[in-house]
């Protein structure tokens, strides 16, 4: 099954035991200062009072008891990677990296404020 998210359904969500996928559209932390370009696929599972999600493609995971909290962490891991792999210079980074770097950006890019 594959939902897609924005900011304003989490609490909409119902989870059930079993494995899902959805796509997050949207950053819902209004300070993470990217927007994304494509939807971001993401596998969910609750087991034992915790939501876990990852993204197999980036390898980002996280878990915890509040999904919006997971959702949370996660965009910011992925500011992070941002960080980390897109506003390095290239030459700094491996063959890789380069790779990764790539990758990411195919996903967001940097708001634009007016």
């Amino acid at each position: 099954m594959t939902l897609t998210m924005t900011r304003t359904n989490f609490e909409a969500l119902k989870i059930k035991p079993t494995p899902f996928t959805f796509e997050l559209e949207d950053f819902s932390d209004p300070e993470i200062p990217l927007k994304l370009i494509r939807p971001l696929k993401l596998n969910v599972t609750f087991e034992n009072g915790k939501y876990f999600v990852e993204s197999e493609e980036l390898n980002m995971f996280t878990f915890n008891h509040d999904l919006e909290k997971v959702i949370s962490d996660l965009e910011w891991y992925f500011f992070a990677l941002w960080e980390n792999y897109v506003l390095e210079k290239d030459e700094k980074l491996a063959s890789s990296g380069l790779r990764f770097k790539k990758l990411i950006q195919t996903y967001a890019e940097e708001k634009h404020v007016l």
